[in-house]
């Protein structure tokens, strides 16, 4: 062994040598394990798959869509309905609305059931206040007077239109 100072460094490297001997034969059953280990596979659909996929998608977000568009209508509807029954002298009315496309009102009809002296005041109010509120063109708004046959409007629509 060399001298006193050297003896430590030759002392740590001749342990570390038999420590490795010792585990070398160990590293292999160690390692095996993690060789083995299969990882999963990932495949990607064919392309024809895909573009069926995306068609899908494209049907379920237009009929969502539509769904959505069609309870607004129906909402819209029901307000415009509200707003034609609080006119003085409509006993009663109904409101239709046609969409050009989903932000786009192309028309309104709205059918009243009200007496014939008040119902050119009503059907002009009603015209006003509608197409103030939907910033549209009053004439896209078309008034009709109920004949009295279950609620049939008139063939002609009234308000000047």
């Amino acid at each position: 062994m060399p001298a006193d100072d050297m003896r430590k460094y030759v002392r740590m490297v001749v342990n570390l040598l038999i420590v490795l001997a010792i585990i070398s034969p160990l590293v292999p059953l160690l390692t095996k394990d993690i060789q083995d280990l299969a990882l999963p596979q990932v495949t990607l659909p064919a392309a024809s798959e895909t573009a069926k996929l995306v068609a899908a998608g494209q049907r379920v977000a237009q009929q969502s869509q539509n769904l959505f568009l069609s309870e607004g209508q129906k909402r819209l509807e029901e307000r415009l309905n509200e707003i034609a029954l609080m006119v003085e002298g409509v006993k009663s009315s109904s409101v239709a609305i046609q969409m050009d496309r989903y932000d786009q009102v192309r028309g309104i009809a709205v059918t009243i059931d009200c007496p014939t002296s008040d119902y050119d005041v009503a059907a002009d109010k009603i015209q006003r206040t509608m197409a103030a509120l939907l910033d549209m063109d009053p004439a896209l708004i078309l008034i009709y007077r109920s004949n009295g046959k279950g609620g049939l409007p008139d063939e002609n629509p009234g308000g000047g239109q």
